[in-house]
């Protein structure tokens, strides 16, 4: 009960607290988050510009004038095969709860990612039961757009404290945290067989086209914050 208040009081205080001295992490659901977050707690650099840092994961960040965010995010189509894989090992393997109606059943009758990529579009046109089916995997709704859209739109560029990217995150970490290692943790992608890995051209095609929101996103997030063309060539492929 006690780690249940502890977590509702820390989101108020994000909320409540608009300051030149609170860092927001925004971590976006399948990007590295806890590897990442542990560290920030690590940082000596977030240690000596800020007196209060606060973690949103869930809830959508708050919008200050004054206080500066961290950003996470990685490329759409690998984090989206990265959520499958986890939500497929959690609900269907490991037989845990499913977070949204329909999720066991949609991850039984797919079992892999490129398998749901594939049926998403037919004759160019959506089909409309994939796309339910879709939507109710974990993770994939509260996306890259869910977590920045606004946000991005809402914020002034020196309010970005820094981008990291997942894919080169041991680099991003040092540069802008100096923390020379990562913990790594919920790793999953070391047991993830070749098939739950694979996807085909016109699966990446269909993720590609179902995910321009998030594509969009990243773009406004270059917008605000200009990243470097290497993160480009890796968020938006």
């Amino acid at each position: 009960m006690l780690s249940k208040v502890r977590r509702r009081f820390r989101e108020t205080r994000c909320r409540l607290v608009d300051w030149d001295r609170h860092l927001v992490y925004v971590h976006v659901g399948k990007c590295g988050g806890r590897s990442l977050e542990r560290a920030i707690k690590r940082s000596p650099r977030v240690r000596g510009r800020f007196r209060l840092v606060s973690r949103v994961h869930g809830p959508q960040p708050p919008i200050h004038a004054r206080s500066r965010y961290l950003i996470v995010l990685r490329n759409p189509v690998a984090r989206t095969l990265s959520a499958f894989n986890w939500r497929y090992k959690l609900v269907v393997v490991d037989g845990k709860r499913p977070g949204w109606p329909g999720e066991r059943d949609a991850l039984a009758k797919y079992e892999t990612l490129n398998a749901l990529a594939e049926a998403l579009y037919r004759d160019g046109e959506l089909v409309p039961e994939v796309a339910a089916e879709f939507a109710t995997i974990g993770h994939f709704g509260k996306n890259i757009t869910y977590y920045l859209s606004d946000l991005v739109a809402g914020i002034r560029p020196d309010q970005v404290h820094g981008v990291v990217v997942t894919e080169r995150m041991e680099a991003d970490a040092q540069r802008l945290l100096g923390v020379d290692s990562l913990e790594r943790v919920h790793e999953h992608g070391t047991t993830v067989s070749e098939a739950q890995r694979h996807l085909s051209a016109t699966a990446r095609d269909n993720l590609r086209r179902i995910l321009t929101p998030d594509y969009d996103t990243i773009r406004a997030v270059d917008r605000l914050h200009p990243l470097d063309d290497a993160a480009r060539e890796i968020l938006l492929a």
